[in-house]
């Protein structure tokens, strides 16, 4: 009978010790930097707009860069032999919040955009 109730006792003293350890996390700023809040990600989206509404046919490649601010996350480059003369055709996007801008340069100059949302 002592037995049953050192045991238990043990039993109830390591259940309350492991409760206590697995709360909520003290450090609400913490918890919130980590999970995008529905405000942020609106903000993210009004941001990818403004940037993708600025983009505008016949800008350079520098341009557009310095417009969003940081280096594509996808480059693809080609060139084609036409009767015109030789066409550089250049596609590259950037992560703008949870979209995806993808602007496509033909002898460096902006000819087409598509903006994705994720």
């Amino acid at each position: 009978m002592k037995k049953i109730l050192v045991l238990t006792v043990l039993f109830l003293f390591l259940f309350a010790l492991l409760v206590g350890c697995g709360g909520s996390p003290q450090n609400k700023e913490t918890s919130s930097t980590t999970t995008p809040t529905k405000t942020t990600q609106v903000k993210q989206k009004e941001d990818a707009d403004a940037i993708y509404n600025k983009i505008q046919t016949g800008m350079t490649f520098e341009q557009v860069q310095s417009l969003i601010g940081k280096e594509p996350v996808q480059k693809t480059e080609s060139t084609a032999d036409t009767p015109a003369g030789k066409i550089e055709i250049k596609n590259y996007s950037w992560q703008v919040g949870k979209s995806l801008i993808t602007v496509i340069f033909e002898n460096n100059k902006v000819t087409q955009k598509v903006k994705t949302d994720m």
